[in-house]
């Protein structure tokens, strides 16, 4: 439901929705040491042929539901920082329709994947140091990312930290400076 997000299907998502709240789709839960997905539990019910647009919406929404979290799941259990960036591309591929993304929201899209790149790079060099889940390190280092949107052209860029942390001024301003 996430208007920043252009999805390709999103008639496929709203059946996946609306099949959640008709059965209740609110969390998984553990039982007896084993996880269970409360999609696939409900997907696991049938629903009679004669309510035939109950179970045409239950179709539509697993077959949209079973790949996505195929793509979601090889995306957040990627062993390195170069599998996330390949299962992000392969799901924004089949799932996001980029062409409609907003300018604001694709720098920001644009910024999270430099900040990828520069984890790969790392990798690269310190392939050794790799994190034990390199999804969730890449999750906590978006978190602590400031991003400052950049404007064309030359302006005064204002940015929420000192540049020179030895200068004695609360506020620094710079002239036609790129971040």
């Amino acid at each position: 439901l996430n208007t920043h997000i252009p999805w390709k299907r999103p008639q496929s998502i709203q059946a996946f929705i609306h099949f959640g709240i008709q059965n209740n789709c609110l969390v998984s839960w553990k039982d007896h040491d084993s996880y269970k997905n409360v999609w696939l539990e409900a997907f696991r019910y049938p629903i009679a042929k004669q309510n035939a647009a109950l179970h045409a919406e239950k179709e539509a929404a697993e077959c949209w539901f079973r790949p996505f979290m195929n793509y979601t799941q090889k995306l957040v259990h990627a062993k390195t920082f170069s599998e996330i960036q390949k299962y992000y591309f392969l799901f924004s591929q089949e799932y996001i329709d980029n062409t409609q993304l907003s300018e604001e929201d694709n720098a920001v899209i644009a910024r999270c994947i430099a900040v990828l790149e520069e984890l790969i790079n790392l990798e690269t060099e310190l392939h050794e140091y790799i994190p034990e889940q390199p999804y969730r390190f890449f999750a906590e280092q978006l978190a602590h990312e400031i991003y400052v949107p950049q404007t064309a052209g030359t302006a005064i860029s204002i940015l929420p930290f000192k540049v020179a942390a030895g200068a004695p001024f609360e506020h620094h301003f710079i002239l036609n400076c790129s971040q």
